[in-house]
């Protein structure tokens, strides 16, 4: 009887049928491949294709991609990697393209007070959600007094909209029920 010990090679390299660990290729050139690889767990059989938008720390194959600028790097724990000696690992690096990529800068880092996932959401006292700016660029919140004073301006805004569309409407039509369009009663009654 033969007693096999399965020896996992340390991160940044592989091994495939034979029993020495090789480094994985961290440039192209290297085993003529289009893709630069790296292995950021110990034991894997084979190299992981670098993702697009990411890089490689140094060229350092036992290194995790890092997010290039636009980009941002998301662990995906759903995924399952069977190691050769049967072990496995439940994560990996998933590289997504920023939906806004100006707030982006790579490595995870977000513009001014940008931060969260995609660099989508704002720090605290911080918010990018004003009625017509779509940037998604944080900036600092508006104080209760100016958002109630925008708030009560809206109000006076609409009634006095109403007031005038109703005046000219009752200019034109002898009465009410003769109004000629039914969003014009509608503005008018309700």
């Amino acid at each position: 009887q033969t007693n096999f010990t399965c020896l996992a090679c340390p991160r940044g390299k592989y091994r495939e049928a034979d029993t020495q660990c090789r480094v994985c290729p961290t440039t192209p050139l290297d085993a003529f491949l289009e893709y630069a690889t790296y292995s950021d767990a110990d034991g894997f059989k084979v190299c992981e294709e670098v993702p697009v938008g990411s890089y490689l720390p140094d060229q350092n194959s036992a290194a995790t991609p890092q997010a290039k600028a636009q980009y941002y790097a998301i662990a995906d724990t759903t995924v399952e990697r069977v190691t050769l000696c049967g072990g496995v690992q439940h994560s990996k690096v998933m590289i997504v393209k920023c939906l806004r990529p100006d707030l982006c800068l790579g490595d995870n880092q977000c513009l001014g007070e940008n931060t969260g996932i995609m660099c989508l959401a704002c720090k605290n006292d911080y918010t990018n959600g004003d009625l017509y700016d779509f940037s998604k660029i944080c900036h600092p919140c508006h104080s209760r007094t100016s958002m109630y004073i925008r708030f009560v301006l809206l109000v006076i805004m609409w009634v006095l909209l109403v007031f005038v569309m109703s005046r000219f409407c009752k200019l034109d039509s002898p009465s009410i029920c003769c109004l000629r369009g039914p969003a014009v009663r509608i503005l008018i009654l309700y």
